[in-house]
């Protein structure tokens, strides 16, 4: 959280074990496409970022279980 991150790696999208994701107020704009892959990821905190309503309804389709924050 708060690193000024602008990108997230691809190899996020491998992290099939991952459950939590924070990444609020950094200056991202876009997640991989991959991040639907995280099937076992139950919250991502995306809250202080760019990311975009299409992208977030996208996630949040892929991924019902996981608790979006914005």
């Amino acid at each position: 959280s708060e690193n000024k991150i602008s990108t997230l790696p691809k190899s996020f999208c491998e992290l099939q074990n991952l459950h939590r994701l924070e990444l609020r107020n950094n200056q991202i704009k876009k997640l991989p496409k991959g991040i639907i892959e995280l099937l076992n990821l139950k919250l991502l905190d995306l809250s202080g970022n760019y990311v975009n309503e299409l992208e977030i309804e996208r996630i949040k389709y892929h991924l019902p279980n996981c608790k979006i924050l914005v």
